[in-house]
């Protein structure tokens, strides 16, 4: 009896929580939604890309910063690298060897293979590397070392503020 009305009351305080983070979410898309028609009133839509922006400083929120979608390597703000520890704790990380932009990374979603080669190709996981140490995204993963190219990825972030 007492285990299930501890369980009761584990559930209880997961809902609200699940139910306060959502109305958080929420509230922040509304503020920045609001901003952006705030600042956009009387102004030519030429003005949208800068006051979005100003907007998302205000009410930040996690978005895709990076992408081999979006032509890998024409984002001059960030720099990074990827590689593969092996021995007592394997992982796979990604490195941001820099960052000078408006944002502080939170997580990669990638894709990795066994061979860049797509002939030769057998092996093919994506994973979400949002473990954070330093300038580290990592996943802790027993064959880490059998991956040897990333291939699609996206890097994601959200704005540092003002």
């Amino acid at each position: 009896m007492k285990q299930k009305r501890q369980l009761s009351i584990l559930i209880l305080k997961l809902f609200c929580l699940n139910t306060l983070m959502t109305a958080t979410q929420l509230a922040t898309a509304r503020g920045f939604e609001e901003c952006i028609l705030e600042k956009m009133k009387g102004q030519v839509a030429q003005m949208h890309p800068i006051a979005a922006k100003a907007c998302e400083a205000e009410y930040p929120y996690e978005r895709v910063i990076e992408s081999s979608a979006f032509y890998p390597g024409t984002n001059d703000e960030i720099e990074h690298s990827w590689g593969t520890q092996s021995g007592d704790e394997p992982l796979i990380y990604v490195e941001i060897k820099m960052n000078i932009s408006d944002h502080r990374v939170t997580k990669v979603v990638a894709e990795f293979t066994d061979s860049c080669d797509d002939a030769e190709q057998t092996k093919k996981e994506t994973f979400i590397l949002d473990q954070i140490h330093e300038n580290y995204l990592y996943k802790e993963l027993e064959n880490a070392s059998s991956f040897k190219c990333m291939r699609d990825y996206r890097i994601y972030g959200i704005h540092k503020g003002n």
